[in-house]
């Protein structure tokens, strides 16, 4: 009991995420008095932007592979000389993997960390702005999938295969980077 407190009361004192005499001062982006003072006393910090950025990359990625197989059926088809029906095996296999990463992705988060998904982004951003970064995912899902469905008629299966993987390394490179979520610091420790 006694070392939920004083995890709590880390939570309250010492937040990497954001600067809590700012928010206080404030009131989470108004004037001293309670009024809007022009939005320059915002509590968002560089940290919480950048890990946002690091964890919506997946999100990206998502909507990359589920735009991926249309534009790019003609030319899968012909350079590797599939027929219809093992096309079709070749454009439902992320589905498969997404089912796979989905039935081990929660245990797997709770033992080395949340930084890459939605719910790291609910843990870190203040909650007068929540609601605005955790929609940020959909967001770029969507982009990742209209930019492969523009793009894709143009260039080859193997580019769109080379823009899907960047944001894939940009979120690798990245997650070593961008801090933890106080809540998961705070959980207690229980790998059994």
């Amino acid at each position: 009991m006694e070392i939920k407190s004083n995890n709590e009361e880390v939570l309250l004192t010492r937040s990497l995420l954001v600067n809590q005499e700012h928010a206080i001062n404030y009131n989470h982006c108004t004037g001293p008095a309670g009024g809007a003072d022009g939005g320059s006393s915002s509590s968002v910090t560089a940290s919480v932007v950048i890990s946002t950025a690091v964890a919506v990359c997946g999100a990206f990625d998502v909507g990359c592979a589920a735009g991926y197989s249309s534009p790019s059926q003609s030319g899968i088809m012909e350079d590797l000389g599939l027929s219809v029906a093992e096309y079709s095996v070749f454009g439902s296999v992320w589905t498969v993997g997404a089912i796979v990463g989905a039935l081990i992705s929660g245990r797997t988060a709770d033992l080395i960390g949340r930084r890459g998904a939605v719910v790291y982004i609910s843990e870190i951003a203040p909650k007068n702005i929540r609601g605005g970064f955790i929609s940020a995912g959909s967001l770029v899902l969507c982009s990742g999938r209209s930019l492969f469905y523009f793009v894709g008629p143009v260039l080859s299966w193997r580019i769109l295969a080379i823009i899907g993987a960047v944001p894939c390394l940009l979120q690798a490179i990245g997650l070593f980077m961008v801090p933890e979520s106080p809540r998961w610091l705070a959980r207690p420790i229980n790998y059994l």
